[in-house]
């Protein structure tokens, strides 16, 4: 039960009776002065059995340990001690954690709960993760390794090992880059904390670190180049963030300051609109599209950690930026490449000339009942498509790779033990997906 809503909220019962109603106060069970004499008080108070004295419900510390709080047992119908909600309970000294954090836990490790957790308030879901699932599942990769099964309590586990300029958050075991939004909510920024060693989620206005002969990493640097005035939250370079469609937001050097704009120069330009849009989104595409430099060029918001680091082939002598558990990884990071944005279809998916957008291949898309639609050129990924007599009876799906056939939510071929589903997704599109299991 969660007593913090009872005392914060005032709940009421109304009762028709004889077309009139009336409305009576349910108190909590601690307003009880049978098991709770501090009642007569105040319902806020809880009795300690040990020196037989009240104390507020909810507080911190003592009578209990310093890092427990007061609650109500309703199964003993007695105060008791326990860890606030969301802290983990380490047995070995008896206090509690926030999970996900170093804790008690040795250097290179993190506290885990043992068991799956809802999202944190500092962490959002992949906004193209199930793009990406399906983009990799298509190519014939696997995207990540296999999910380990909890251990079903409290423990401490090893942190993973991230590229260079990649940070770890414990919270996925995934890692994401730098100065980009990667795990965190709307407004706030992944970035690397010099003082807790740890990458954290985060917005300020100000200069926030100093400089440290101990850790140069991102010693004396600013949220400044991130920092929107107007309405006071972070955003990551060459995303749209609080700037009006065609714009995108960047730091001009010169003036000092954040800004909403647009120019050729910028990765984020598309010749064609003469806009900037963020890349990988579909901007001013037809269904089907999105904004890439490439029609191969795949974003990566997010990647598996490794389980060790990587031996730096760097020679002595030579200055790099010191980040905790990275290994380095060459050119991954979004818009590392300035080149102008253009439309291309979605991996997978096939151009359509006559309807000027693109189609999930191996689906019916533009063509007639009984064909689907695939490349008129395997070996040319921007060759647009034609529409082939479907081998595959109803509630069936094609899969190029072994060349057959397979109903619809059942096993796939057996050397992979591929399970197919099928789903709309935005705009309408049809697409396949592959869970491995």
């Amino acid at each position: 039960m969660n007593y913090r809503a009872i005392i914060s909220t005032t709940i009421f019962v109304f009762v028709v009776h004889c077309g009139y109603s009336s409305a009576a106060v349910i108190p909590p069970e601690w307003a009880d002065v049978r098991v709770n004499p501090c009642a007569k008080a105040s319902w806020q108070y809880l009795f300690w059995k040990s020196d037989g004295k009240c104390y507020p419900i909810f507080k911190q510390g003592y009578p209990c340990p310093a890092t427990m709080e007061l609650v109500f047992d309703s199964s003993t119908k007695e105060a008791k001690c326990q860890c606030p909600s969301g802290r983990l309970y380490w047995e070995e000294d008896g206090r509690c954690y926030e999970p996900f954090t170093p804790g008690p836990c040795p250097e290179g490790s993190f506290l885990h709960p043992g068991q799956e957790v809802q999202s944190r308030g500092m962490q959002r879901q992949d906004p193209l993760r199930r793009t990406l699932h399906q983009v990799q599942a298509w190519l014939g990769q696997q995207y990540e390794p296999s999910k380990v099964e909890p251990l079903g309590f409290v423990h401490c586990k090893q942190r993973g090992y991230c590229p260079a300029n990649w940070g770890f958050w414990p919270a996925t075991e995934l890692c994401y880059p730098f100065d980009s939004q990667g795990p965190c909510q709307s407004g706030s920024l992944f970035r690397w904390n010099v003082v807790t060693q740890q990458a954290e989620c985060g917005c300020q206005s100000a200069v926030i670190y100093q400089s440290s002969t101990k850790n140069d990493t991102l010693a004396g640097s600013s949220w400044r180049p991130f920092f929107w005035p107007i309405s006071a939250p972070c955003h990551e370079h060459h995303t749209n963030g609080p700037c009006k469609l065609g714009e995108v937001f960047g730091y001009n050097q010169s003036a000092q300051m954040t800004q909403c704009s647009c120019s050729k120069q910028l990765p984020s330009y598309h010749a064609e609109s003469g806009q900037c849009f963020e890349k990988y989104t579909r901007g001013p595409c037809s269904v089907g599209m999105w904004l890439t430099s490439h029609p191969l060029d795949l974003p990566q918001y997010s990647m598996p950690a490794s389980v060790r680091p990587a031996q730096s082939t760097r020679s002595k002598g030579s200055k790099t930026r010191k980040y905790s558990n990275t290994q380095p990884v060459a050119n991954n990071r979004r818009n590392s490449i300035k080149q102008s944005l253009s439309c291309y279809c979605l991996p997978g998916f096939v151009y359509s000339e006559e309807d000027d957008q693109c189609f999930r291949e191996y689906t019916q898309g533009p063509c007639r009942s009984g064909y689907f639609f695939i490349r008129s050129d395997e070996d040319d990924i921007k060759s647009p498509g034609l529409c082939w007599k479907n081998p595959c009876a109803r509630q069936e799906l094609y899969l190029p790779e072994s060349q057959r056939c397979y109903a619809i939510h059942t096993q796939g071929f057996d050397s992979k033990k591929l399970l197919l589903l099928f789903y709309s997704m935005t705009d309408h599109i049809k697409v396949i997906v592959y869970l491995t299991f």
